[in-house]
């Protein structure tokens, strides 16, 4: 199965998310209960405090402990100037694209931790996970942006485009998901509420 989460900031304090030491446990917990070593965990960056050898030392010393096969898309957080950190990641990269099925239906999936207004098919389907705006205004300005663009090609049939179904985008930043990974279909259901 996979799964999703960004922004963990392991061995980070941020007052602003209302984040402690205490939530590197708290992720670690919900994320061992609720991945199985053969799934496949895409991290979209900020995954850790970097810096010193001590910070590399504790990421290392949390990420190598939990479950799964670990994916980084690089984070504006993340430095991956020290090897034991890198290889606690099966890759590391700053996008990626992948398909997934998932209850007969296949998804096209753009990764990457800055969210861009435009990407690739996105009115063709793809969907875009994203982190880095945490709860933020930002994060509300950008989701007021993508509102404006898929009401413009809503009117599609008017300026000439046809099927063409509005663009998704999902922020998966850990402090609004509950600090656990999350699955697409837990996305789309959350998205399905709304």
């Amino acid at each position: 199965m996979n799964f999703f989460i960004s922004d963990t900031h392991f061995g980070c304090v941020n007052k602003h998310d209302n984040r402690t030491l205490n939530t590197d446990i708290e992720i670690k917990q919900k994320w061992n209960k609720k991945i199985n070593n053969g799934d496949h965990v895409y991290i979209l960056g900020d995954v850790a405090r970097f810096g010193g050898n001590k910070n590399a030392e504790r990421a290392c010393e949390i990420i190598s402990t939990l479950k799964g096969t670990k994916h980084l898309i690089i984070g504006n957080h993340d430095s991956l100037s020290d090897a034991r950190v890198r290889q606690l990641f099966v890759e590391c990269v700053y996008e990626k694209e992948i398909s997934i099925s998932q209850k007969g239906n296949n998804y096209q999936l753009v990764l990457t931790h800055c969210p861009y207004l435009m990407w690739p098919n996105q009115h063709r389907g793809s969907i875009m996970l994203y982190g880095h705006l945490h709860n933020t205004d930002e994060e509300k300005i950008f989701q007021q942006s993508l509102a404006m663009l898929n009401q413009y090609f809503s009117e599609k049939e008017l300026k000439g485009y046809k099927d063409c179904p509005p663009a998704q985008a999902f922020n998966v930043g850990c402090m609004l998901w509950n600090n656990e990974p999350v699955t697409l279909e837990e996305i789309l259901a959350s998205d399905e509420k709304k």
